[in-house]
């Protein structure tokens, strides 16, 4: 035995690398590189990169606290509206009873210029509130061409995506001032998120104007306030910061999701699409079990009737299923009644259909 090591003996290269075992019926998910993923999850070259920022993996946790940019903002506003107010209130001090309406005017200037910034203050303030106390989850940014989605999601994917989309919220006052993003004149023919709302991952359709600032492929961080009304986090400028998402996210993010396997949407009418389905009838043709469903067994004396050739009556293999007393070919002998010769078909007049024999008198005797 070797008193060294197998990565110090140099013969640890030659031994196969050992793989767990994968669990009977189910398929191990593979994370795919970035050259295997489909065309609307790769970043276009020309597409708008966000500005440096601080990194954030991820949205904090719940409370959060507030970015230096939020902070400063409100207190802008309420420096604001105490100097207007301080102003009006001057006015009254300095301007005298005979300046007039000057007075008037001014004091309405300081009170109307801190009304406007309490305003602001009071309406950003739930939306403050709603960043500091939300929870966020992820989701991957697709876009392109239709027949680029049709690819990963099918014709039936992308007619659902173009049906109905997700409008996105969290924008507000402070965005006027604060948000520089781009506007693309051209939006792409289809937008969607890659997320999972609690069925499995799936494509939900998205307005271009709550992902603009984005690129394909990127984590997207939401919150669904209702089907198809998400609350963006990137939009709630000037509270949430910058995000760029780091590669351990971004592969924790893919792997949840399932990012790059089959999307298509597995109808019940495409999984019996091509299958013939059997049904048991009777004599009358009515269905009585299924093909899957145990049927009413027959007796077990009965003889088995295989199919005749086409443009035959009957086969060798065929049984040959006559009248009591009639034999193939023709001739009727008496059979267990041995009344068989009664039988006159001919006379349709006669009662019975021509019959002068009623097989009831057997039963009777």
């Amino acid at each position: 035995m070797s008193d060294l090591a197998p990565w110090e003996s140099g013969h640890s290269a030659d031994r196969p690398a050992q793989k767990k075992p994968a669990r009977p019926g189910t398929a191990q998910y593979q994370l795919p590189t970035d050259q295997q993923l489909a065309e609307v999850y790769k970043p276009e070259s020309s597409a708008f990169i966000a500005p440096a920022g601080r990194v954030v993996p991820r949205p904090p946790m719940p409370v959060r606290p507030l970015e230096p940019r939020a902070k400063m903002a409100f207190m802008v506003l309420g420096g604001v509206a105490g100097v207007a107010l301080l102003g009006t209130a001057l006015v009254f001090v300095i301007l005298g009873a005979d300046s007039g309406t000057i007075r008037l005017v001014y004091a309405g200037l300081g009170g109307s210029v801190a009304l406007v910034a309490l305003a602001v203050i009071a309406l950003e303030y739930p939306r403050l509130n709603t960043y500091r106390n939300t929870s966020f989850m992820p989701g991957v940014l697709v876009y392109g061409s239709k027949a680029q989605m049709e690819k990963v999601a099918g014709p039936a994917g992308v007619g659902t995506i173009q049906m109905q989309s997700a409008r996105g919220t969290g924008t507000g006052l402070l965005n006027k001032v604060f948000d520089r993003s781009a506007k693309l004149a051209s939006p792409p023919e289809v937008v969607a998120l890659h997320c999972d709302r609690g069925n499995g991952p799936e494509f939900v359709g998205i307005e271009w104007d709550a992902v603009r600032e984005l690129q394909r492929g990127d984590v997207v961080w939401f919150h669904m306030k209702s089907p198809y009304v998400f609350l963006m986090f990137h939009k709630m400028v000037p509270f949430a910061p910058t995000i760029q998402t780091d590669k351990a996210t971004r592969d924790e993010v893919f792997k949840a999701l399932k990012v790059g396997s089959n999307m298509y949407i597995d109808r019940p009418s495409q999984q019996a699409m091509g299958k013939t389905k059997v049904f048991q009838t009777d004599a009358d043709g009515n269905i009585v079990a299924s093909a899957g469903r145990p049927g009413p067994k027959s007796a077990p004396d009965a003889p088995e009737v295989p199919l005749a050739d086409l443009g035959s009556f009957s086969t060798d293999d065929q049984y040959y299923q006559g009248a009591p007393g009639e034999v193939q070919g023709g001739e009727i002998k008496p059979g267990r009644t041995g009344k068989t010769h009664l039988y006159n078909i001919g006379e349709a007049g006669k009662p019975l259909g021509g019959h002068e024999y009623d097989p009831g008198d057997d039963d009777q005797q």
